[in-house]
């Protein structure tokens, strides 16, 4: 269909998505935004979660004025009605919130396509979420696979009886998994504390790496039948995470780092590209269970990152959690 490699424009190379459903958790805004604007305009019923309704609504309203893009290749050619697009308000720090807003999409629909777990927080000061997990662990990791797994049931339906599907869960990680995360990887008997030794980027990267492990753990799970791959979206400004970032205090070489890097990121506009290119590049071109860099570049990575005794583990983990919290 096109190229793996950096020439993916999602203004001219995304399929028809009619008849197809997509979820995007953050959905209203950033990355998450953007990846609805396109699964929308390529025709996908496609549900926006968003924390508030209002700020939902919004989102909407915006994607019908032109973006702040100049370059006419990242600025979608005309602006659908967007009808197509729903929202689903979702808290992903809170379980029984989790659990609420995947009742009310079940009840809805009897497929999902592509379900894109977008959503995260970044470099958080420590907290817990109000079910007692860190917060970024809680939210970024742990929200995303409750959802996931309450999903899984209407992911295999989709995959194994409707004609021509092609179910993808694309789940969004960072680089942080590979240089911030604890050398030890997953610090699962210490996810009830705050964390507050790691810092908030340490525990960002803590949190990422778990991304990782999920979108592996899935595909050896579904094989054949689940395209599960996690995707570092590259340096992004112009969102909230990136925001976040930049009025957060680390330690001199981390703030240092990230002020050189503001001037080399890039816009969320071209940003998306990578996940969007993940969603929907032909099959052949997508290895399930592998990660990508921008723009559909395999990241081999570490040892760590691949260690599948870690990778079982921490499913094993999670699946042991959730039945406990009633999922």
């Amino acid at each position: 269909m096109f190229s793996s490699h950096n020439t993916f424009n999602p203004n001219t190379d995304m399929p028809s998505l009619r008849g197809k459903t997509v979820l995007v958790t953050g959905g209203n805004n950033g990355l998450g935004l953007q990846s609805v604007r396109h699964f929308a305009a390529a025709g996908a019923k496609v549900y926006m979660c968003s924390r508030s309704v209002s700020k939902a609504e919004q989102a909407i309203q915006s994607l019908s004025k032109p973006s702040s893009a100049a370059d006419p290749d990242t600025e979608p050619p005309s602006s659908p009605s967007f009808s197509n697009i729903h929202i689903l308000q979702l808290d992903l720090s809170s379980l029984e919130a989790i659990k609420t807003a995947a009742r009310q999409f079940l009840s809805e629909n009897d497929r999902l396509d592509i379900l894109m777990l977008n959503a995260g927080i970044m470099a958080q000061p420590p907290c817990l979420t109000a079910d007692g997990y860190e917060a970024q662990f809680g939210t970024n990791y742990l929200g995303h696979a409750a959802l996931a797994r309450l999903l899984l049931p209407v992911l295999t339906r989709t995959a194994e009886q409707q004609p021509g599907s092609d179910v993808r869960v694309v789940t969004l990680t960072s680089v942080a998994q590979q240089w911030l995360a604890p050398a030890a990887g997953m610090l699962l008997d210490r996810v009830g504390s705050d964390m507050d030794d790691l810092g908030p980027w340490g525990r960002y990267g803590h949190s990422k790496l778990a991304n990782v492990y999920f979108a592996k753990g899935l595909a050896a799970r579904s094989p054949g039948r689940i395209l599960s791959v996690a995707v570092h979206p590259g340096g992004v400004r112009g969102t909230k995470l990136h925001d976040a970032a930049m009025n957060t205090t680390g330690n001199w070489v981390q703030r240092t780092l990230m002020a050189v890097g503001e001037r080399f990121m890039a816009p969320v506009e071209e940003g998306v590209r990578g996940q969007l290119w993940a969603s929907v590049a032909d099959r052949g071109e997508v290895g399930t269970g592998r990660v990508y860099y921008p723009v559909g570049r395999e990241h081999k990575g570490r040892e760590l990152m691949n260690d599948k005794e870690q990778i079982d583990r921490l499913w094993e983990w999670t699946e042991k959690e959730l039945v406990r919290r009633g999922f």
